[in-house]
C-alpha cells in the first residue's frame, strides 16, 4: 500500500567564504500559501519564507511595519516536500534511525531491516537534498539575475557529507501524516587533507629575491598576480570569472616572453636558430592559441610534462571562448583546477614568474 511521506527542512542560504547571504525582500514576504513549487524525480517541494527566516536584527518587525519595509533581509528558506513511498518497512526504520544515540546500534538496525531496505532509506535522503537544492538554486540564480542581488551563490549540491546539511537544514520526515521525526542518513564523514605546495611556500633561497623587490621600485609581477586573482576566484566558487583571468595571464606571459627576447636568446630554449629577435613579432603574428599549438612546442625545451602543459594549456583557451563567446554558464571543478595548474607551469616555463 503506497506511503504518504512528507520532509520538512528549514534550509539557511549559503554563508560561504564569510560573507552573510540573504534574499531582500521589500513590503512582504512569501508565506506558504504564495509558497513556489518544484517538481523533480517524483519530489515535489514547496518553497517559501516567514517570520522566522529573518536575519536577527529583523525579528522584531511585526506583520503591520511589514508593508512599510524595503530590504527585509530573509537567511533562511522553508521547504516541505511531498512523496510516495511502497515499502511499508521504510516508516519503523526512520523510526529506529532517529531514535538512534549510539553509532554501534546501527549495525543492528542493519541485520534487522537488510540492506536493500537500508539503501532505500539512505535514497530518501539523497534525492530529497538533490531535489531541494536544485530547485532552491533556480530561485536563487533568477533573482540574482533580475533583481541584481550579486551577492547570492548557489548551495552545493554535495555527492557525499550531505547528512551534515540534512542536520543543518533540521531536517524531518512524517508517514501519512504522522508525527515528525528527524530524518537521518548515512554516518559517512570523508575528509581531504591537502599537503602544501613547496614551490608556494617562501625558501630561505627566495629571502633575498623579497629584499631586493621591496628596496626597489619595480611593481609586483603582472602574470603571478593575475595568476593569484584566478585562484583565489576558483576557490571563491567564480569559475567563469577565474578561467577569464587565467587565459589573460597567459596571454600577458606570451607577451612579456616575447618582450625579453629582444634582448637575449631566453635561456628556456632550445639551442636552434630560430632568430630570436623575432620572436615578439613572430608571438604577435600567431596570436595566443597558434603560438601554445606550434611555436612554443617548437621552440622550448621538451619534456612528457611539457606535451600535457600545452595540451591544457590550448584546452583552456577553447572553454574560455566558450565562456565568453558561446554563453557556456560553468566550469567543471576539476577541469579548472587542472587547466590553472598548467598554465602557471607554463608561466614558469616561460619564466616570467
Amino acid at each position: 500500500m503506497p506511503i504518504k511521506c512528507q520532509i520538512k527542512m528549514t534550509v539557511p542560504l549559503d554563508k560561504s567564504n564569510n560573507y552573510s547571504s540573504h534574499i531582500k525582500f521589500s513590503r512582504w514576504l512569501p508565506g506558504e500559501k504564495e509558497a513556489i513549487t518544484y517538481t523533480k524525480d517524483g519530489f515535489t517541494v514547496r518553497y517559501w519564507t516567514d517570520f522566522d527566516c529573518l536575519d536577527d536584527l529583523a525579528r522584531e518587525i511585526t506583520e503591520e511595519r511589514l508593508s512599510k519595509i524595503v530590504g527585509v533581509k530573509v537567511e533562511k528558506i522553508q521547504t516541505l516536500v511531498d512523496f510516495v513511498l511502497e515499502n511499508e518497512k521504510l516508516e519503523k526504520l526512520a523510526e529506529h534511525y532517529a531514535a538512534m544515540t549510539d553509532y554501534s546500534y546501527k549495525k543492528e538496525i542493519e541485520r534487522r531491516f537488510g540492506e536493500d531496505t537500508l539503501e532505500e532509506y539512505y535514497s530518501i535522503g539523497r534525492t530529497t537534498y538533490t531535489a531541494v537544492m536544485r530547485g532552491l538554486n533556480r530561485i536563487i540564480g533568477y533573482i540574482r539575475s533580475t533583481k541584481g542581488q550579486y551577492w547570492l551563490e548557489d548551495y552545493p549540491i554535495l555527492d557525499k557529507n550531505y547528512d551534515s546539511e540534512l542536520r543543518k537544514s533540521e531536517t524531518q520526515i512524517r508517514f501519512n501524516d504522522g508525527k515528525w521525526i528527524e530524518l537521518r542518513s548515512e554516518w559517512v564523514i570523508e575528509y581531504t587533507v591537502t599537503v602544501p605546495n613547496e614551490q608556494r611556500c617562501v625558501a630561505e633561497e627566495d629571502w633575498c629575491a623579497i629584499q631586493e623587490f621591496v628596496q626597489s621600485q619595480r611593481r609586483e609581477p603582472i602574470v603571478g598576480h593575475l595568476l593569484s586573482i584566478a585562484e583565489k576566484l576558483s576557490r571563491e566558487g567564480y569559475r567563469r570569472a577565474a578561467l577569464i583571468e587565467a587565459v589573460s595571464a597567459m596571454e600577458v606571459a606570451l607577451h612579456e616572453f616575447g618582450s625579453q627576447a629582444i634582448e637575449s636568446k631566453p635561456t628556456q630554449c632550445k639551442d636552434i636558430n630560430t632568430g630570436f629577435l623575432n620572436l615578439k613579432r613572430h608571438l604577435e603574428h600567431l596570436g595566443m592559441t597558434c603560438s601554445i599549438n606550434y611555436l612554443l612546442p617548437l621552440i622550448l625545451e621538451e619534456s612528457e610534462a611539457s606535451h600535457e602543459i600545452f595540451g591544457q594549456c590550448q584546452k583552456a583557451i577553447e572553454e574560455r571562448n566558450n565562456v565568453v563567446h558561446n554563453s557556456q554558464r560553468d566550469v567543471q571543478s576539476e577541469r579548472l583546477s587542472c587547466y590553472l595548474r598548467n598554465i602557471r607551469s607554463l608561466c614558469q616555463m616561460l619564466g616570467v614568474i
